[in-house]
């Protein structure tokens, strides 16, 4: 293999548009198998390995099924699912492209109903879900309000007790009691 050279004299690598080198194969080049994306020097490569052997492994498991579906004289494209064939009188079957669109359209239409079965479902899930925060937001709320008016009648109440008086204007001492009373109870 003799090296290429320039009109400066200077060694030139082959490129697009250079004359092939003689000895050379210009045919299909040999394939070097399955390359990942070069990582930093002493980066961890374990994930990297892990998720190369399982596409090399999905694609083996893709050539042997294809392998079996040869065998058994079927294709392996998707479009072998919606073709329609009928059958004539004399044995021989003719596949029908319109039925196969009408299968597809059928097929995406049963999709996209679905689809929307599913997000309506979702769009009431959620307004259930707002409507029941909501209601237990409005009763804690309320729960809330009664224990504050009940705090103010007992307050109200208290203060009743502890200024009245008799005829003279002196306090009552039975209702100063009670109210002592209920304060030891309270903290009991």
């Amino acid at each position: 293999m003799a090296p290429v050279t320039g009109k400066s004299g200077k060694l030139q690598k082959p490129g697009k548009f250079s004359k092939p080198i003689q000895g050379r194969s210009t045919g299909p080049r040999k394939s070097h198998g399955f390359k990942m994306r070069p990582l930093a020097e002493g980066a961890y490569r374990g994930k990297q390995d892990k998720v190369k052997q399982a596409l090399i492994q999905k694609h083996k498991l893709r050539k042997e099924y294809a392998k079996v579906l040869k065998r058994a004289g079927l294709s392996e494209s998707s479009e072998a699912s919606f073709k329609t064939t009928t059958s004539t009188g004399d044995g021989t079957t003719e596949e029908d492209p319109e039925a196969a669109r009408r299968a597809r359209v059928k097929a995406a239409k049963a999709r996209s109903a679905e689809r929307k079965a599913r997000y309506l479902a979702a769009i009431e899930e959620k307004k259930a879900a707002r409507t029941a925060e909501r209601e237990a937001y409005l009763a804690e709320q309320q729960a809330r309000k009664d224990a504050r008016e009940a705090a103010i009648k007992q307050r109200e109440l208290h203060h009743k007790r502890a200024h009245t008086t008799n005829a003279r204007g002196q306090p009552k001492l039975g209702d100063r009691m009670a109210n002592m009373l209920d304060r030891i109870r309270r903290q009991m």
